[in-house]
This record gives C-alpha cells, sequence and structure tokens, in this order.
C-alpha cells in the first residue's frame, strides 16, 4: 500500500523501490547455525530483525502511543507519536507495523508524508534530508484487527478473553512476536525509548492497566474512558502491554534500598481478598532477595506492579503479568513471581540487542530462582532445585542462536535451565562467593537502563576476577553440547589410580571436579591431556581406619559443574 498522493513515477518512489531492492536481496538470506535445524531466513526476517540502514539512522527517546481498544470488534484504532534523534543524514526510515492493521496516514512537520507499505513495515520518506544530531517526530495513524495470541505467552498476541463471570477480559503478551503486532514503532531490541506516555480507551466499566505510573483517568463522552500512563525510565518495546478487566487495586509499600517503592497489584474484583493475603507474603521476600544480590528496584518511581491475567506471565516493565492462580511450586515459592520479577533487574534494566543473545535475560532470571531459595532458604535448598532443572536441559542448540533475524522460537528450552547451570558453574570456578555477587551486583549497576552483549558480560567477569574465562563461555554458550570427561579408576592393591582428561570441549577450556572415594573428596584439574592421581587408604580422611579406596566406589559430584562423564566404571559414579 502506498501513502497518500505518492506519484509512481516520481524520483522519491525510484529511490525508495531502490532502496527497498538493497535491502530485500543484498545478503539477507542467512542459515541456521544449530546442527538440527533445516531453516533458512529470509528477507523478511532480516528486516524484522536486523539493524539495516533505514533502522541504525535514528533512534527513538519517545514514544506516545494514544489507542481506543474495541473489545467488541477486537480493534485497535489510534496514533502513535515517534520522537527520534537522528543519527546519520537520511531521507527514509523504517517503522514497522503488522500488516493487519490498516495505515490511515503518516503526519510530519504537520503534513501528511509519503510512505511505502512491505509487508510488517512501513518506509517513511521526507521531502527533504534529516540532518544529524536533530530531533523529529511523526505520527502514525492506524487501524485494525491485532493478531490473536494462541498459546500467550510463548505464541504472542492480543488475548480477547472472558473472566469466570464471562466478562470482558483482554491482554497482550508480544515477546518475540514484538510490540509491532499492538503499535508502530522501531520494532528492535537495541532501541529503547527513554521514555513513553501510554493513552488507552477502554469501553466505560472496565479499568485499564499499562506501564508506569497511572496520570490521570478521563471521561471521553463516547461511553469509553481514557487511561493515560506514563513511563519515566528506558523500557523494551515488548515490555509494553495493556490489560482490560473489572480490575481492582491492592496498594503497598516496601522500603528499598532506593526509597519508598510503591507496590500495586491489580486483581479482578472477586480475587482482591485471595490476592491481598497472597501478595503480601510473596512480594516482598522476593524484593529483599534481589535488592541483596543485584541492586536496588531498578524503577522506584514508576513503582512495581503484578496485574492478574488470564495467561501464566510476562515480564511485561512495572506490570508484571500474573496467572498463576495464587499457587506455590513444590519448593514453597510462587515461580511467576519470582522469575518474572528478576527480569525487571535482568532483561528490562538490562536488555540484550538481539534475540540471539536472549540467554542474557532467560538464564539469568532462571538463576535467580535458586537464588531466593538460598536466600529465603538455604544452599541445600538451591541444590536441589538446580537439580531438578538439570534434568530439562537438552543441548539440542547453542545458547547463543542467529543474529539479525529475530530469532525467538528455539528448539530447546535450554536458554533458561542450562544457562542457569552454567552461571552456577561459573560461581564454583571462581570459588569466591563474595566475589561473584560483587560481578552481578556490580554488572547491573554499570549497565543498568542500557543495552548489552554476551561480550560485555565475558569482559567484567575477566576483569573482575583477573582471569580469562573466554573459553569456558564459549563452550557453553556457543556450543550445543556440554563438556565430556573422560574418568576411569583402576584397583592397585590397597591404593588406586584415577585417570582423567576432556574428552570434547572447546581448547583451552578449563573446569576442576569434585571427585568422592569413600567419604573424602579430591578436586582435580582435567586438560586436554590425559593426567593420572594414586589415592592411597592414607588420603581418605573421612574413612575409617584401614579403609581401603575401590576403584569401583569413585564417585564424581555433579552439584557445581555441567559436564558429561565416559567412563567405565559402574553408574555409581554419578551421584
Amino acid at each position: 500500500m502506498f501513502g497518500k498522493n505518492y506519484g509512481l513515477k516520481s524520483p522519491q518512489f525510484r529511490c525508495l523501490n531502490f532502496c527497498l531492492f538493497l535491502l530485500l536481496f543484498s545478503g539477507c538470506i542467512i542459515h541456521a547455525k544449530a546442527a538440527d535445524s533445516t531453516y533458512h531466513y529470509s528477507h523478511k526476517d532480516s528486516l524484522r530483525g536486523s539493524l539495516n540502514p533505514a533502522r541504525s539512522c535514528y533512534d527513538v527517546y519517545y514514544y506516545h502511543l494514544n489507542i481506543i481498544v474495541d473489545p467488541g470488534q477486537q480493534t485497535v484504532t489510534g496514533i502513535c507519536t515517534i520522537s527520534f534523534l537522528v543519527k546519520s543524514k537520511t531521507d527514509s526510515i523504517q517503522v514497522d507495523l503488522f500488516s493487519n492493521y490498516k495505515i490511515l496516514g503518516v503526519r510530519y512537520d504537520s503534513n501528511w508524508t509519503r510512505y511505502v507499505r512491505y509487508g510488517n513495515h512501513i518506509f517513511v520518506h521526507f521531502n527533504h534530508e534529516l540532518i544529524p544530531g536533530k530531533k523529529y517526530s511523526l505520527d502514525v495513524h492506524y487501524t485494525g484487527n491485532p493478531p490473536i495470541a494462541k498459546k500467550p505467552p510463548w505464541d504472542g498476541g492480543f488475548i480477547w478473553g472472558k473472566d469466570s463471570l464471562d466478562r470482558t477480559w483482554v491482554g497482550v503478551a508480544c515477546e518475540g512476536l514484538g510490540a509491532s503486532s499492538l503499535w508502530p514503532c522501531k520494532d528492535h531490541l537495541s532501541d529503547k525509548p527513554d521514555s513513553m506516555d501510554i493513552s488507552i480507551q477502554v469501553p466505560e466499566g472496565y479499568f485499564c492497566v499499562s506501564n508506569g505510573q497511572l496520570k490521570t483517568i478521563k471521561n471521553m463522552y463516547s461511553g469509553y474512558n481514557q487511561y493515560n500512563w506514563f513511563v519515566s525510565y528506558p523500557i523494551n518495546t515488548y515490555d509494553v502491554t495493556l490489560n482490560i478487566g473489572k480490575y481492582e487495586r491492592i496498594h503497598d509499600t516496601f522500603q528499598s534500598k532506593a526509597g519508598t517503592l510503591a507496590l500495586d497489584y491489580f486483581v479482578l474484583d472477586y480475587h482482591v481478598a485471595e490476592g491481598e493475603a497472597y501478595f503480601s507474603k510473596q512480594v516482598k521476600p522476593m524484593l529483599r532477595c534481589f535488592e541483596h544480590y543485584f541492586g536496588p528496584y531498578p524503577f522506584t518511581r514508576d513503582g512495581y506492579g503484578l496485574i492478574e491475567t488470564s495467561y501464566w506471565g510476562m515480564e511485561h516493565q512495572g506490570a508484571i503479568a500474573y496467572g498463576n492462580h495464587f499457587k506455590l511450586n513444590s519448593s514453597g515459592f510462587d515461580f511467576i513471581i519470582v522469575h518474572e520479577s528478576a527480569h525487571e533487574w535482568w532483561g528490562n534494566a538490562l536488555s540484550v540487542n538481539d534475540q540471539a543473545e536472549m540467554w542474557l535475560h532467560e538464564s539469568f532470571a532462571t538463576y535467580a530462582e535458586s537464588l531466593y531459595l538460598e536466600y529465603t532458604q538455604n544452599k541445600a535448598s538451591a541444590q536441589a532445585y538446580l537439580n531438578t532443572q538439570r534434568n530439562l536441559i537438552e543441548n539440542k542448540v547453542p545458547l547463543i542462536g542467529n543474529f539479525g533475524v529475530n530469532e525467538y522460537k528455539r528448539a530447546d528450552n535450554d536458554i533458561y535451565y542450562k544457562g542457569a547451570w552454567m552461571l552456577h558453574s561459573l560461581r564454583y570456578i571462581i570459588n569466591d562467593d563474595a566475589l561473584w555477587f560483587n560481578i552481578l551486583y556490580g554488572f547491573l549497576e554499570k549497565f543498568k537502563y542500557g543495552n548489552i552483549t554476551s561480550r560485555d558480560f565475558m569482559e567484567y567477569v575477566n576483569f573482575k576476577t583477573g582471569n580469562n574465562y573466554d573459553a569456558f563461555f564459549n563452550q557453553y554458550l556457543n556450543c550445543a553440547n556440554v563438556p565430556v570427561l573422560s574418568f576411569d579408576a583402576e584397583q592397585h592393591g590397597s591404593a588406586i589410580e584415577i585417570s582423567y582428561y576432556w574428552k570434547s570441549a572447546v581448547p583451552g577450556f578449563k573446569m576442576p571436579v569434585d571427585i568422592d572415594i569413600n567419604g573424602t573428596e579430591f578436586r582435580i584439574y582435567p586438560e586436554s591431556k590425559k593426567k593420572k592421581m594414586r589415592i592411597t587408604s592414607r588420603q581418605l580422611k573421612n574413612a575409617a581406619s584401614g579403609t581401603v579406596p575401590i576403584a569401583a566406589d569413585a564417585k564424581i559430584n555433579f552439584d557445581h559443574c555441567l559436564i558429561a562423564v565416559e567412563s567405565t566404571l559402574p553408574t555409581s559414579i554419578f551421584r
């Protein structure tokens, strides 16, 4: 579709078509690096996931999303104001919006301007060259039926639902799918606006919850009320959400390290009593834990919020979706509250530039679950919890995916469980808890509100420890399989001789491994070349006098290292 008054033979049109040709066909076909994947990425994936010149030329610093949501017709209609700083000379930019919507027009400098529509993208053309260092603004007017989520939050979109009393209950979850499934924006993870206004009109009688602070509620005298929210911090576009229902607000406060923090829980009106009792017990211990390990809650001005939803959960900034039905897991905590809230630090305050490195969000949030147990219970409980997660690791594809194609669907869930175990293993290798937690706290403080890469974290760890862990990260981030240790033991009279080496690992990989022989723990330091160690009865500190070490009783402690083992010993080697 073309914008108003766009001459098909104009030089501007020919220029835009040439730019589109370059974007669509110059090196945009990318092969997935996962060994079991046959998917070939197309130019559409590159337009969605890459920073092409039509995106990299500008940086958005503010949005105002002003929409009307009609649950009866399942439509969204409105205007999105995009304010941006120009980074390099250009006369056109790419804005993203799903093709479900009809563009009613694009206004720039009080005039309708020209644009080209290509799939889920809009190429806006200006009648003059934009100057680097200057700020500009445009309005995109649109209407349509947003994509419907088939299995939220994993398959994103709108949720046009009903509560148990058959009343309208609407939600949005669009991580991976993209914010452009709801509103026009620069839908790339690297570009977070500094602030945002969100104005949403909904039918009278319903409450609308979004991100940030609720500033005003305005009667529009058309059967609709407008809820005006303001986000005063940088925010990922996919974190922007809306929830419409028969909500009641439960208010509380928490004494954060950064000052008094407003806690607001929005639950359906028939869950007020249950929600008030439940959230008061679950939220504050979580906040105390994460502030201890990660630093003050990062969005103090906007407050912390939980919103009851029909789907399980999502880390919408300051407006966390909660659909866990007030239930604790077998470890005694609410998984959704703990995991999704951890994303306020790991994912919202710190954010990746590309879906390929989403492990930086999910691995840390998953690891935070075990830290919560360590903080509220003990290390043994945290270890037991980690052991249950270890069973879910599949090792199908590397933790780091393909860049520039918005790769959000994976062959496994290893960015959660394997990534958490990688961090747990790294803590064990560093072998200094004070230093380890200083690394987590300091990394968040250094990069807070910005975007990060895997390399940023690797370099920070190397700097703080004074060691080079590049081989460690290379193994766990870029290889599908975990390192394989060859381990054997032979009986030599009253002594045993163990032999060990890394049978399969990246060059330079190092990790100590603890072994147990008759209740005495030994630490070995495998390398790529075979090593041997002789163990006699005199070295068995925790065994009865005269105990002879038995080769078949040698066991490896897997509590602190994510490895596989090949051995001729019986399966009792694994403990």
